[in-house]
């Protein structure tokens, strides 16, 4: 058992210590190269940031999922091929690393889908750009994609831009659950450092779709910066709830919504045949004779069809017709 110092004798030692005179001996176990462990820097900021998003934007994928069913029919019908566009990928990440993988992006579309604070990008890979290009300029019904090792030309990219410019209504059409926006199509390029929609350390949210044409596969990316959909949380949250109500089924609703629907009646004396000339004749104090018998029935119309048969009367100053029968 080591003996156990004094108080005097431990206030001397640390007085030693703090002179200098002494140092402290570090323990042979961390002093130990091999006990050392490698480490890695750690965003605890990014981590959280990235942490959150699922959270910050609740049920978007069904919104990206109905975006490629939209688009699907609008290139289907532009280019009268079968084409089917399904997502496969969510995710977010930087700005600048985003772009850091668009060497050679094929086309790009800068879109502005307003009141939105930012705008957004559409990504046709080259495989897609190319595909729309010869389609477009009539290439045959048995079309393979052509590995093309090259950027469209401005000339190509006015072609691809009139399929591009289909994504603008199917974009409003996708966030019409959520909020009303009208998107255009401001510009498209083959650069991706010539488009630029938020800072290069921002977050964006990536949604990557396979596009099927034919036997093809090709490949369309739809960017947006997760800071646009910050005043649209409450509207993500809402897209699935409903809240049928526990007292009524369907059959009491629509029975009470077409109970409170109206309805024209009308309390008829009788019908006169004019032909045109005398209308046209009418003049102020002529007095129009009707086939009505004072002592008969009047004619009570719902909607222009007879259904009750009712007398004539005064209330209050009004005229008035009390129901007497009902038209059989």
């Amino acid at each position: 058992m080591e003996p156990i110092l004094s108080k005097q004798e431990i206030t001397d030692l640390l007085q030693t210590i703090r002179k200098g005179d002494v140092l402290p001996q570090k323990d042979e176990v961390y002093s130990d190269q091999s006990h050392k462990q490698t480490y890695s820097n750690l965003d605890l900021f990014r981590i959280s940031n990235q942490r959150d998003n699922s959270v910050l934007i609740p049920n978007f994928e069904i919104v990206a999922d109905l975006l490629g069913e939209n688009h699907a029919l609008s290139l289907s019908h532009l280019l009268q091929r079968s084409l089917i566009i399904n997502k496969t990928d969510v995710q977010s990440m930087s700005f600048e690393n985003y772009l850091l993988f668009k060497e050679n992006p094929g086309s790009i579309g800068l879109l502005n889908p307003h009141p939105m604070k930012q705008g957004a990008l559409i990504v046709y890979d080259p495989q897609l750009s190319f595909a729309l290009l010869e389609i477009m300029l009539g290439a045959s019904d048995k079309l393979s994609f052509l590995p093309l090792e090259r950027k469209l030309t401005k000339m190509e990219l006015t072609v691809v831009k009139s399929a591009m410019n289909l994504i603008c209504s199917d974009l409003d059409n996708s966030f019409s659950p959520i909020t009303s926006i009208a998107t255009k199509l401001l510009k498209i390029e083959n650069d991706h450092r010539l488009v630029s929609i938020t800072d290069p350390e921002a977050e964006v949210i990536v949604s990557t779709y396979d596009v099927h044409i034919e036997d093809n596969v090709a490949s369309m990316e739809l960017v947006f910066p997760i800071a646009v959909f910050d005043p649209y949380k409450d509207a993500f949250l809402e897209l699935l709830n409903f809240n049928p109500s526990p007292d009524k089924s369907w059959s009491d609703v629509l029975e009470t919504e077409l109970s409170a629907m109206s309805a024209t009646v009308i309390a008829q004396l009788g019908v006169i045949d004019l032909s045109l000339r005398q209308l046209m004749s009418l003049q102020v104090g002529d007095v129009l004779a009707t086939n009505y018998d004072l002592n008969s029935q009047l004619m009570i119309l719902i909607e222009d069809k007879l259904s009750f048969f009712g007398t004539p009367g005064e209330r209050n100053g009004k005229k008035t017709a009390t129901i007497s029968g009902v038209f059989q």
